[in-house]
């Protein structure tokens, strides 16, 4: 999907109640280039220099035909990486999913391209894919990190603010925010902890915060986990992000053909992706919808988990969780009519186990006896509420 050289700074993709889009001509913006002289006929070099006269100017009479015009020269790159990711993602999400998250990026070229240097010969769209390409992924599967990279370079703030959405009291905030910020001056990498490391955080973490309850080095662990599952929650809470304030509202004033198709699809794929999921984790044995609800639905760790139900080493646990997983992601390539080759069937794992992580409260209301999960016999799955 190309358009001419002279439309790429005018014209924007638009869905008109079906999958398939088609480009107009914002005529308002296509207007102004002209009266402007701007040479709509070398999109490229245009499109450069409307960037550097917003980053220089952005407060300019002139500042919104600019942001305008620098969307659409983005809109074969966003629609790209949409492609590419419904790809990548196994079908999990719509096209129309992953090109409104791009475009919710692109909305904001000065943020999204505040790093782009011309004078290094990159395209501007080569640029940017790599920029749109990566925050669509983890608007929509989660960021990009292992779960101590993530651990390792969050801030703060944003720990905190993870911490209470998932209903942590700020006593207990305040205990964890307090672990995290000494191992990640303790820590030399971004792995898992060892026993030693753990030790010395509880001893440091003893003498530093008099005034917060003590913690073995076990238990540091735990809680450490706890924040890695809290950040994956908040950035990434269900399958399909819901909708946000888009170009379109401030461009055409209300809802839109756009609006309805993306919602519908919203709402059939979630309906879809769930009923799946439950039956899925219905069907599994009574051991591993024990193990399951126990680390996704109440949060256990692994190592608790092994004690509760006589595991002799945590591994056992870890294998267990990675066959859940595999099942699964088989159930829904073959549900969505996806290929199950050995990369597809990886990817769409990841996928699922950030996913779980992430809307275990969803899990939780569908599942009726989770407050109970010892006896596996009477854990079973409903629909959501």
């Amino acid at each position: 999907m190309t358009r001419q050289p002279c439309d790429k700074l005018i014209a924007l993709l638009r869905f008109d109640g079906s999958d398939r889009p088609r480009w107009y001509c914002d005529r308002q913006l296509q207007a102004y280039f002209t009266a402007a002289g701007y040479n709509l006929e070398e999109p490229e070099p245009t499109a450069v220099f409307l960037l550097q006269k917003f980053q220089s100017q952005p407060n300019h009479d002139d500042a919104q035909y600019w942001r305008r015009g620098l969307f659409c020269y983005l809109q074969e790159t966003s629609w790209s990486v949409a492609m590419t990711l419904r790809e990548k993602l196994g079908g999990m999400h719509q096209v129309s999913d992953c090109f409104q998250q791009a475009c919710c990026l692109t909305n904001d070229p000065l943020k999204l391209l505040s790093k782009f240097k011309p004078e290094r010969g990159t395209r501007l769209s080569t640029y940017a894919y790599r920029r749109i390409y990566d925050g669509v992924y983890a608007a929509l599967v989660g960021v990009r990190k292992s779960d101590w990279g993530l651990l390792k370079h969050s801030g703060s703030r944003s720990l905190s603010a993870a911490l209470k959405n998932q209903g942590y009291t700020e006593d207990r905030v305040r205990q964890i925010c307090a672990l995290v910020k000494l191992w990640q001056e303790l820590a030399d990498q971004t792995t898992a902890p060892d026993q030693a490391l753990l030790a010395q955080v509880a001893k440091t973490y003893r003498q530093c915060c008099p005034d917060l309850p003590a913690v073995t080095p076990s238990e540091v662990k735990t809680l450490l986990h706890e924040a890695i599952d809290a950040l994956r929650a908040y950035q990434q809470p269900q399958v399909v992000n819901p909708a946000e304030q888009r170009f379109w509202d401030t461009l055409e004033g209300g809802n839109t053909p756009w609006e309805a198709t993306l919602k519908q699809e919203e709402q059939e794929t979630l309906k879809r992706v769930f009923e799946m999921m439950k039956n899925a984790i219905a069907a599994l044995d009574d051991t591993s919808r024990q193990v399951f609800c126990l680390y996704y639905c109440e949060q256990v760790s692994q190592q608790e988990i092994a004690q509760r139900l006589g595991f002799p080493k945590q591994y056992q646990v870890s294998r267990v969780l990675e066959r859940i997983r595999g099942h699964l992601a088989k159930v829904l390539l073959a549900g969505l009519n996806q290929p199950t080759h050995p990369q597809r069937l990886k990817e769409v794992t990841v996928a699922i186990n950030l996913w779980l992580k992430g809307g275990y409260k969803v899990l939780r209301a569908s599942c009726q006896r989770c407050g109970r999960v010892g006896m596996a016999e009477h854990c079973r799955y409903e629909g959501a509420s």
